[in-house]
């Protein structure tokens, strides 16, 4: 929900649709109650964001001096600078965390699929890209680490290219003081609030445009914090109650618009914003979150006070008087009196009298200057910051300089943690919101954890379907970018180890360049390599099918052949009994050649039907072992059978052979015919 987009307002007459779900004695308890629940909130973080703001001002803002302070020093022309420590120290727990933020994973839980849980890190990715998350988030974090407090808030907008479907997106709040949550919340995230309230002030007219129907004449002389000259202060209202968020509009007079009058109420069960909170301490009921410079603060200013007294003694030092008697300099006195403030080429004096001369400078001031140089040290200390390189030997490993670096990160690790926390939050709302939002039927742009762009197909028959439980943790790894380099590094060491390694995986090497002709090159690389070097460095589950593919083509090709012989040699023999049928019928026509023809008649009746015999029980084994070769290359290439090779034919003959002495196909031969 997003106040932006809301055009409804909340009717003089409830209708009976609405008044089934709210009455108008709901309506009044939830207002009461809301209210109740504010004055709670405000008092409770009241003192909170006013230090907020006091630490964004001195850290950020650089307003370091007091007010009473700063008018005397510029009445007594005194030097008052500000030399702030803080905002890069600010910088540099911020960049540091923010470098390689964590990343959001996505696993399925109940009902879920590792495949789907892919699609949903797909669109997390998507949904941060078009968010500029990276940004919101190291703004948020800047707020908490400076002022002590961040947030921001997951909302949704109408979608360009499917109208009347809505998005996610996360969005910054700009001023965290503007938000009060429960105050019985302890999580840095404020997760656990059972409610909330997000304050903005809407300009008169764009208030009257969006709710026409609000009462404001009557209520602004009364209400004076809620409606002002020219605008008007709405609460943006979230209740939990169990699993169930619903939201609210109001304003001092009345509920303007809720999600409980929409089709759809909100379908989350997390409220939408997340915080990052710095140190959180709470004594004697009074609760203090602070930022990371607050205790620096004292040093800060004693720093801005001694590093101008250097300065105002450093100018009174360039302008030591001169001793002159009035006799040597009286008729050229206007010149001596500008002798210390204008570059004059030369300064005359009274030829005779005693020379001016001028007393020695006193000593620089020593102390001032190593006062700044602890202040500068402490300020460090107290933030938490290790000097990388302090105490390391000269010519240190990087090794040795990443464990120091590693061990300066221990001070300000609170604030990696509430970062870390605060992301695994936001990752959680959007993995909750994502299968109401994006259930419809489309094809849906994900996006990899290279960054690539792909696309898949959500919902309708053939879509994915995104239903199932998903959990999120964070990556905290590094970054797709840092590995590639790291990576790229290695490869380097190992080819200053020895350079013919660069003959075995330089292209990969070229390819992992920033470049924008590094595929060209790698291309180009590759041409000159061995192709057994080439071969090797495939995917071995790739050449593993391949051989196998080629295995299972080659026994076919064999079968086929084998086939086709004891095809060829049953066709022969056929036609070899039919000839003898023939031969026999013209020439046993008498009695004694039947006999002859009888005993040679059933010779070759049993030798024929044993070859033929033979030679079908093996055409009817190649069958089956052909058969039984086509369902395990079926079964290997599962759930898609691709084209194998054009030279591999099988075609299956049928030829009927009868054994001549079948009762059917005797040859009746005898006397009398």
């Amino acid at each position: 929900m997003d106040i932006d987009n809301i055009s409804e307002s909340l009717p003089d007459e409830i209708s009976e649709d609405i008044s089934k779900k709210l009455t108008k004695k709901d309506l009044t308890d939830i207002y009461e109650d809301s209210l109740d629940n504010l004055k709670t909130s405000q008092d409770a973080f009241s003192e909170i964001h006013n230090k907020y703001i006091k630490d964004i001002q001195f850290g950020l803002l650089g307003n370091q001096w007091d007010d009473s302070t700063l008018s005397t020093r510029k009445l007594e022309n005194r030097t008052c600078k500000t030399f702030n420590k803080l905002v890069s120290n600010i910088r540099y727990v911020v960049n540091s965390n923010m470098q390689n933020p964590p990343a959001i994973k996505v696993h399925p839980i109940s009902e879920g699929t590792k495949e789907v849980a892919e699609i949903y890190d797909g669109l997390v990715k998507h949904i941060e890209n078009e968010s500029n998350s990276n940004d919101l988030r190291s703004a948020a974090f800047q707020d908490a680490v400076a002022g002590s407090v961040g947030v921001w808030k997951i909302i949704t907008k109408d979608c360009d290219d499917y109208p009347g479907q809505l998005e996610i997106y996360e969005e910054r709040i700009v001023d965290p003081t503007t938000v009060f949550p429960d105050p019985e919340a302890i999580d840095p995230t404020m997760c656990d609030a059972k409610w909330l309230f997000h304050i903005k002030d809407l300009d008169i007219k764009r208030f009257e445009k969006l709710y026409p129907d609000a009462e404001t004449t009557d209520v602004k002389e009364v209400m004076s914090d809620w409606f002002k000259k020219d605008s008007v202060t709405i609460a943006e209202y979230w209740i939990k109650d169990g699993s169930k968020v619903s939201w609210y509009i109001l304003n001092g007079n009345e509920i303007l618009d809720s999600s409980e009058w929409r089709d759809l109420p909100y379908p989350g069960k997390y409220i939408p914003f997340t915080f990052i909170l710095g140190e959180d301490i709470t004594i004697d009921g009074t609760r203090t979150i602070k930022s990371i410079i607050r205790d620096s603060i004292d040093y800060q200013t004693t720093l801005n006070y001694m590093q101008s007294e250097a300065i105002d003694y450093v100018q009174k030092s360039a302008k030591t008087p001169w001793l002159a008697s009035d006799a040597s300099i009286q008729p050229y006195k206007k010149v001596w009196d500008i002798a210390n403030t204008a570059n004059l080429p030369f300064l005359p004096y009274v030829h005779g009298e005693e020379k001016p001369s001028r007393n020695d400078p006193p000593a620089a001031p020593v102390g001032y200057l190593e006062a700044v140089s602890d202040m500068s040290n402490a300020i460090k200390e107290t933030v938490g910051i290790k000097d990388t390189f302090q105490d390391l030997p000269a010519g240190a490993s990087g090794k040795a300089i990443k464990l120091q670096m590693a061990q300066s990160n221990i001070g300000t690790y609170v604030w990696t943690d509430h970062l870390n926390r605060a992301i695994k939050h936001a990752g959680k709302i959007i993995v909750d919101l994502i299968p109401h939002f994006y259930s419809h039927e489309h094809i849906q742009q994900i996006l990899g954890i290279d960054g690539t762009i792909s696309s898949v197909k959500i919902g309708g028959i053939d879509g994915v379907n995104l239903k199932g439980k998903y959990s999120v943790t964070l990556s905290t790894g590094a970054s797709y970018e840092d590995q590639r380099q790291e990576t790229n590094e290695n490869m380097l060491d190992l080819f200053k180890l020895d350079p013919e390694m660069i003959k075995v995986f330089g292209d990969m090497f070229v390819r992992n360049m920033d470049y924008p002709e590094s595929n060209q090159m790698a291309d180009r690389l590759q041409a000159t390599m061995d192709p057994k070097i080439l071969a090797a460095g495939k995917n071995t589950s790739e050449n593993t099918m391949k051989g196998q593919m080629m295995a299972l083509t080659q026994q076919f090709e064999h079968a086929q052949q084998t086939i086709d012989q004891l095809t060829k040699a049953l066709q022969n023999e056929t036609q070899a009994a039919k000839a003898l049928q023939a031969k026999l019928q013209d020439k046993f026509n008498t009695e004694q050649l039947r006999s002859q023809t009888e005993l040679q008649k059933t010779q070759l009746d049993n030798k024929s039907y044993e070859n033929v015999e033979q030679m079908k029980g093996e055409y009817d084994l190649k069958m089956k072992e052909m058969e039984d070769m086509l369902e395990r290359f079926k079964v290997f290439m599962n759930p898609v059978v691709p084209e194998g090779p054009k030279s591999v034919h099988i075609e299956k003959h049928e030829t009927n052979i009868v054994p001549t002495h079948a009762p059917e196909q005797h040859l009746h031969l005898g006397m009398g015919m």
